[in-house]
């Protein structure tokens, strides 16, 4: 019996089932140390403890003074302040005392003597103060639920007081790679063996995204082993990865035991590389069979799963980084398919980025090395154009381009 994919749909309708059937879901709400929580996302609204600075501080070093007794001070008719009386010594930092209004920084402070001192600038109230809540005040919202903690974020919830936030917990995935012809990357591989790389290609950008990942040990083409590998990655996972066997050869179980445990989303995406991806759900967990191809498991990675990473801690994927360049060749794909092309970039005098389409196919592992991008190019239904303008114009919006930086 010869196995088929399911129908396959578009991109854009799979990232919207995807995502859509698992909306609800979330990683639980963990209470870390704030000097930790760089790059963690919030999972509530973080109020200041404290105000910051909760006293009046001198913003320099310098004299405290009273405004009023500096009034008319210049080079010709300096003014003397007493030390101790009129004016005190402090350090940036300091508390200002109750009497005093204003502080003059020490380089335009001459000292006569250890008890007077001589300035040639009057100083308005307040001048070189910070004053209470300056930074933070308390009660005031710093951070709001679903942000990402970036360095200042820690900085300023530390200096108002908050020690620990709430966050979500990151994303907890297991890769399972399987294939009878897999050895590890420390061996030497013989005729018909390939060294298993893909699982710690999809790690690395997982982890990049804010998961945490196990890699199972690699499963041999044997549907008992396999799904035995899935049921235990079910109680301890937020996602499952099952590398391989996504497509419909002989050894490609993953199908049959997705649908068995679980429900198919979808079997099959128009896109290229990456088109055998199977999205499913066992035991309210999302499963995704990559395919084998390393630039198909690659793409599906960064267009499906880093989606469900961040959703699960409550927020959207951020977007890719885009330019928009020129294609000065012809690029044709399937009618219908939506095809990811890597690219070299030029870019010229006239501030505009050319793209040089480099080679094709899923496991030309060198042409993503040497890439500069990724060109999505959907081929269009064609329609018999009515006139020889409309052809041209037609043919002219589809020389631009936008490019995908993915980094």
């Amino acid at each position: 019996m010869v196995k088929k994919y399911l129908d396959k749909i578009s991109l854009a309708d799979a990232i919207n089932k995807l995502k859509n059937n698992f909306k609800s879901s979330r990683t639980d709400i963990e209470k870390i140390k704030t000097a930790e929580a760089e790059g963690r996302i919030t999972a509530r609204g973080i109020k200041a403890l404290r105000s910051a600075p909760d006293y009046y501080a001198a913003a320099m070093d310098g004299i405290a003074v009273k405004a009023r007794m500096t009034e008319g001070a210049s080079e010709r008719n300096p003014v003397q302040l007493k030390s101790g009386l009129d004016a005190v010594e402090v350090d940036t930092g300091d508390p200002i005392p109750e009497q005093f209004n204003s502080v003059i920084k020490i380089e335009e402070v001459n000292q006569i003597d250890r008890n007077t001192y001589s300035i040639e600038k009057g100083v308005p109230p307040w001048h070189n103060i910070r004053s209470i809540g300056e930074s933070a005040v308390k009660g005031n919202l710093l951070v709001p639920a679903a942000q990402r903690l970036k360095d200042y974020d820690i900085g300023a919830l530390l200096e108002a007081g908050v020690v620990e936030v709430e966050v979500y917990q990151k994303p907890q995935i297991t890769i399972i790679p399987t294939g009878d012809e897999l050895i590890e990357a420390a061996g030497t591989p013989e005729k018909g063996e390939l060294v298993e790389f893909n699982s710690q290609m999809v790690r690395a950008a997982l982890r990049k995204w804010g998961a945490k990942v196990k890699i199972s040990e690699i499963i041999p083409d044997q549907k008992q082993l396999i799904e035995k590998a899935l049921i235990e990655a079910a109680v301890t996972s937020d996602i499952i990865i099952i590398l391989s066997g996504s497509s419909a050869g002989r050894g490609d179980y993953t199908i049959d035991i997705l649908r068995e445990k679980g429900e198919i989303l979808f079997h099959g995406v128009n896109i290229m590389p990456g088109k055998p991806l199977i999205a499913a759900e066992v035991e309210t967990k999302p499963v995704l069979g990559l395919p084998g191809y390393p630039l198909s498991a690659w793409l599906d990675n960064h267009l499906f799963i880093r989606e469900l990473i961040y959703q699960l801690q409550g927020v959207e994927a951020p977007s890719f980084n885009q330019i928009e360049a020129k294609v000065n060749r012809k690029v044709t794909s399937d009618i219908g398919l939506e095809e990811f092309l890597r690219v070299n970039l030029i870019f010229d005098t006239n501030d505009q980025y050319t793209a040089i389409p480099l080679k094709r196919g899923s496991s030309a592992m060198e042409s993503i090395l040497k890439a500069d991008g990724i060109m999505k190019r959907l081929s269009p239904f064609f329609k018999i154009a009515k006139t020889i303008r409309t052809v041209t114009r037609v043919k002219k919006a589809l020389n631009s381009f936008v490019i995908d930086v993915f980094c």
